[in-house]
């Protein structure tokens, strides 16, 4: 299958009548709560109104691209659950204050993902369970879209192994659709090159 099946499936999965609109990697509470390196998004209203939302965060002074995705995923859900439950319950914007600079100065990013995770939970479920028309949370237990070694495996030296990406001491690998060599720094080229000769005996030039 290619990518965009896939994704489509993962859309319809929950029993809903059509796939969402746009595509994000699920998250689990004490992790980044959301990583731009994967998204996707259908030629549809409700996708190009979120690029808009999506692009408007982008410019305010404390924002960067990942957190203004994710304020934009929460102001997007919560619209859609104001309007099916009748304004009972929203996203009153209760997260954004942590992406602004405390006393020391810092953003509380932390902070502003376990509200994010607790949010989003109130609002159509936790992670592998969220149930969104408009926002597709695609679960990366079965497409892993945005596999970021170096957020799950701190400390990992480099090694493919310590990756999770081929097997070590008889733990067979992980298999992501599509790995997101943030982190790695100059060391980039080399793990992505060495990845794919240990894994599937591909070089840049062919077949190893």
């Amino acid at each position: 299958h290619g990518l965009v099946p896939l994704l489509l499936e993962q859309g319809m999965r929950e029993g809903l009548r059509r796939p969402g609109d746009v595509f994000v990697r699920d998250s689990w509470p004490g992790i980044e709560c959301l990583n731009s390196g994967f998204v996707a998004m259908r030629n549809t209203r409700a996708a190009w109104q979120f690029l808009d939302l999506w692009r408007q965060k982008i410019s305010w002074a404390v924002s960067w691209d990942q957190s203004a995705l994710a304020e934009t995923v929460l102001e997007v859900v919560g619209l859609e659950v104001a309007r099916l439950s009748r304004g009972a319950l929203g996203y009153s914007s209760q997260c954004l204050r942590y992406l602004f600079p405390i006393a020391n100065g810092l953003v509380p990013y932390a902070m502003y993902c376990d509200c994010w995770q607790s949010v989003l939970s109130d609002l159509i479920g936790p992670y592998r369970q969220r149930r969104s028309r408009v926002v597709t949370f695609v679960d990366p237990e079965r497409l892993d879209v945005n596999y970021v070694p170096s957020d799950l495996f701190v400390g990992h030296g480099y090694d493919l192994g310590k990756m999770r990406l081929v097997p070590q001491q008889g733990r067979p690998p992980l298999d992501p659709l599509i790995v997101h060599w943030a982190g790695t720094g100059r060391h980039r080229l080399w793990a992505m090159e060495r990845y794919l000769l240990e894994r599937f005996n591909v070089t840049p030039h062919g077949v190893g």
